[in-house]
């Protein structure tokens, strides 16, 4: 379910990350998608966000996974790499392949965003991004 809202561990996010109207944020807890600047979520995005929820389901709270999320800058990019792989392998089997590129350099200036805190360049995010295996 696709909630216009934030969700529950809100303010904790925020003294993590920057979020407001300008980075869009995307946020899954638990079973839900939490979407608060968006009207509409393309599918590849909902993939994208599907993932996260079924990366939550291993363990026993949306908080242990978020916790680790948070925390541990690592765990943060594996997951946002095989939920990124996941939206670009969507985008990649219902398009063509000059649109899939687009995407994939899409997904990748994403992962290099302030907003995932992370220290990965756009050439290996886009690497990995690609060449990811479950």
């Amino acid at each position: 379910m696709i909630k216009q809202d934030f969700p529950p561990n809100i303010d904790q996010l925020r003294q993590f990350f920057p979020i407001n109207e300008k980075t869009h944020p995307i946020f899954t807890y638990g079973e839900h998608i939490y979407a608060p600047y968006h009207e509409h979520l393309p599918p590849d995005i909902v993939e994208h966000e599907n993932v996260h929820i079924r990366q939550q389901k291993q363990y026993t709270s949306p908080d242990i996974w978020w916790n680790k999320y948070m925390l541990d800058k690592e765990f943060r990019l594996l997951q946002e790499i095989e939920a990124y792989h996941a939206q670009y392998m969507w985008v990649k089997n219902k398009t063509n392949g000059r649109i899939a590129g687009e995407a994939l350099i899409e997904m990748a200036s994403n992962l290099c965003s302030p907003l995932y805190g992370l220290d990965v360049s756009f050439g290996r995010a886009e690497g990995l991004i690609k060449k990811y295996k479950s």
